[in-house]
């Protein structure tokens, strides 16, 4: 007779966000505590008197129960969508949902994708606990529910002095803006996106948030926009890095940061492997395949290249190598399918660094010659050896 569906909230709602007053640290760790409500439907046939709105108030006072029994921890706050072409959200109102405006009105589509023809839509909340607000925002969270708390990316993962010299390594790139209105240095966007790439960040939208924690001493340092009316440095907007990092040389980028990098000390050791690119296709309507070296840890880029047509990912390998420079004392690993004598000896000896290759099953000569130099009775946890 009817379906209700619950399931994670938006990632970012302005209005949501701004009645919360959480810092973004807080919402990065805390957004679990938030279920949407995605579906809500009576099959038609049931006139009873103010079903839907009794049916949403009895489901809010176990919803918190329901979804600690089932995740184990509670939830304190409810969102939902509303498309005002279609629906007026009476059942919400009428069961004491907030109305708190419209959506901007573009649909997530894919990861740091955005479809501009979505229509906005009004957003509404619910709080399942008097006090849901302020254990969003507050500065201490109960004890019992910190374990469940989301992993916050960390802000800025570099001192003032490191965080000015990779602004000052960007300034050699040339700027293709236009000079109308611009307010930030192209070095600073960069420098604020290759410092939320070290601290974790996967995408842009990871990168703008990550930014946008960075305090007024770091922003300074890394040369962002002074607001000369609020006497604030201010962060680069998420459609500010993403013009920026669209418009920009990316191979010209990542030497930048893997000079920086390694002038530095930041790398002792670095993975070398292949990624098809989902959704993007060459002239030619074939898949890109991107070859890259990254730094073990944070996963900052030194340098990435696409697989040529007719040829394939280990002897793109080798050609990454080349454009590295000299690698003594770093350690580079691979995946099995770059094990071969061609690529170990080019990191040892054209290279001077030091290799991990993996041996698998479908080298099998190559198996059995370590298996026999190797045996794995002296790599056991239990060898006496050991």
């Amino acid at each position: 007779m009817g379906l209700l569906v619950f399931g994670a909230a938006a990632y970012a709602l302005k209005g949501r966000d701004e009645l919360i007053g959480w810092t973004v640290g807080q919402r990065r760790a805390r957004l679990n505590f938030i279920v949407q409500n995605r579906r809500f439907l009576i099959l038609p046939g049931c006139r009873e008197k103010n079903l839907a709105s009794r049916i949403l108030g009895l489901c809010m006072k176990r919803l918190s129960d329901d979804w600690q029994a089932a995740q184990g921890h509670p939830v304190l706050l409810a969102e939902t969508f509303v498309d005002p072409q279609r629906f007026e959200g009476t059942c919400y109102l009428a069961a004491g949902w907030r109305q708190l405006g419209l959506t901007a009105g573009a649909r997530r589509v894919r990861r740091d994708f955005y479809d501009e023809a979505g229509s906005p839509k009004n957003i509404l909340v619910k709080p399942l606990r008097t006090d849901a607000y302020q254990l969003l925002s507050g500065t201490t969270f109960p004890e019992a529910w910190q374990e469940h708390e989301m992993r916050v990316i960390a802000p800025n993962p570099l001192n003032g002095k490191e965080a000015h010299s990779l602004y000052q390594a960007f300034k050699q790139v040339p700027d293709f803006r236009s000079a109308h209105g611009l307010r930030h240095p192209l070095a600073a966007i960069l420098a604020c996106a290759t410092c939320a790439m070290m601290a974790g960040a996967e995408g842009v939208s990871e990168m703008a948030e990550i930014v946008a924690g960075f305090d007024q001493r770091q922003l300074r340092l890394l040369r962002c926009w002074h607001n000369w009316k609020t006497k604030r440095y201010e962060c680069p907007s998420e459609n500010t890095i993403r013009r920026a990092l669209n418009g920009i040389d990316p191979i010209g980028f990542d030497r930048i940061v893997g000079d920086w990098l390694r002038a530095h000390n930041k790398v002792g050791a670095l993975a070398i492997d292949g990624k098809t690119l989902k959704a993007c296709l060459d002239a030619d309507r074939r898949q890109t395949t991107l070859v890259a070296a990254v730094a073990h840890g944070d996963g900052a880029p030194l340098a990435q290249i696409p697989v040529p047509v007719g040829t394939n990912e280990t002897a793109t390998a080798r050609t990454l190598l080349d454009l590295l420079p000299p690698l003594d004392g770093v350690l580079v690993t691979f995946d099995a399918a770059h094990t071969n004598g061609e690529t170990a000896r080019k990191v040892v000896m054209e290279k001077g660094g030091d290799y991990l290759l993996p041996i698998k099953g479908n080298q099998p000569t190559l198996m059995e010659t370590a298996e026999r130099l190797l045996p794995r009775a002296a790599f056991s946890p239990s060898s006496s050896n050991h």
